[in-house]
């Protein structure tokens, strides 16, 4: 098989080069912490989303 197949295929000469090219994790937004939501902005929060959310925090997950 050949690694053209594949696309874009590059064999790394050290691990620094390769590093050089990822995002840290503590930059990644998934690893960051919540930040508070300010009442002053509008909220894009689906409704549906939110039902569910109050529904199961009230025990009412039938």
């Amino acid at each position: 098989m050949s690694d053209r197949k594949f696309g874009f295929y590059k064999q790394w000469q050290c691990e620094s080069e390769l590093q050089q090219m990822l995002t840290p994790k503590s930059q990644l937004a998934i690893f960051r912490p919540l930040e508070p939501i300010d009442p002053s902005k509008p909220d894009y929060s689906s409704q549906e989303i939110m039902n569910e959310v109050a529904k199961r925090m009230s025990g009412d997950v039938g």
